[in-house]
């Protein structure tokens, strides 16, 4: 099936004009429209096709909105690798009424964790679009598949690095072939991309450089909690926390004695007490364990279906 978004998508691609227009996520600010030069489209998916190892006729999936960077790159590496496309509505969990099985399929994390007794019909799956839990790293690496979660934006077309979920190093992220990287004087990753028409694209990522192609993600540095002189990164505590049963993040707010205290949200209609969660602080650093617990109604999430910090913090604070 393709729908109506999806056909115009194809068309405009393949129409004489050199650029596309496409709206970025939002995730850290305001969506916007930016121009994407096709020839710059073609490289990436020649990027990705190469370092997958993709070949003509592979069958592939597009379960993700045309409307933005993903899913109109799936589309582009399946005209460029001449893959055999399938195209659903996205859904949570897209395998469910399909038969077969497929060579590569890209998905958000939400629909991984849906999908998960189906994903051994998948021998290489690619996931973008935000982090994923401990939990559900947990359920992948043993998986016998290749299982990726990728690193970009949409500035870059897509992702630039991408690391191996079920492989021996699990957070170590490798660049694609072509992708520059070095970090500035906040830790933050520098990305230039020639084939890409990218040039010192400063993001807002901290991260830890092992060599000159891969690193290791640390988190935002807008989401940085600087506690009594202590830096502490939300995203990877996060991780060690792991499922707590509630959608939750890690957030810094304002505190006279200490300039930032780490605190955590917790989607939810009822209040929290921090007793109900101290067996999932087991594992964290003294400075790591959140001095207080709050809760919100909903979580504020973008278009693209990302957690959008800033606005709920707003929310709570309202």
């Amino acid at each position: 099936m393709k729908s109506i978004g999806v056909e115009r998508i194809l068309r405009e691609f393949k129409d004489q004009n050199n650029f596309m227009e496409v709206q970025t996520s939002g995730s850290t600010g305001v969506p916007k429209i930016i121009k994407i030069e096709k020839s710059h489209m073609r490289a990436s998916a020649q990027m990705t096709l190469d370092f997958l190892g993709l070949q003509k006729g592979n069958k592939a999936l597009l379960c993700m909105s045309p409307a933005h960077i993903g899913g109109i790159m799936m589309m582009v590496r399946a005209e460029l690798g001449d893959l055999n496309l399938t195209i659903v509505e996205p859904s949570a969990k897209p395998l469910e009424n399909l038969v077969g099985n497929f060579d590569f399929v890209a998905m958000v994390p939400y629909q991984v964790a849906a999908s998960i007794d189906d994903l051994h019909r998948i021998k290489k799956l690619i996931i973008g679009g935000g982090p994923i839990s401990s939990d559900l790293e947990d359920q992948l690496r043993n998986l016998p598949n290749e299982i990726y979660h990728t690193y970009g934006m949409t500035e870059t077309i897509s992702h630039i690095a991408m690391r191996r979920v079920n492989g021996s190093d699990n957070e170590t992220f490798k660049t694609l072939p072509g992708i520059e990287i070095h970090f500035d004087e906040r830790g933050c990753l520098v990305i230039n991309a020639p084939a890409l028409g990218v040039k010192d694209l400063a993001t807002n990522d901290l991260v830890e450089l092992k060599n000159a192609d891969t690193f290791v993600w640390l988190g935002r540095h807008d989401n940085v909690v600087n506690s009594a002189g202590v830096k502490l990164h939300p995203e990877s505590i996060e991780r060690k926390i792991g499922d707590i049963g509630y959608p939750y993040f890690l957030t810094g707010i304002q505190d006279t004695k200490f300039g930032e205290s780490l605190v955590m949200v917790v989607e939810s209609d009822e209040s929290m007490e921090f007793e109900t969660f101290k067996n999932h602080f087991q594992a964290l650093g003294k400075y790591e364990i959140p001095k207080q617990i709050f809760t919100v109604p909903k979580f504020v999430i973008t278009e693209s279906g990302k957690l959008n910090r800033k606005e709920t913090l707003n929310r709570m604070a309202q």
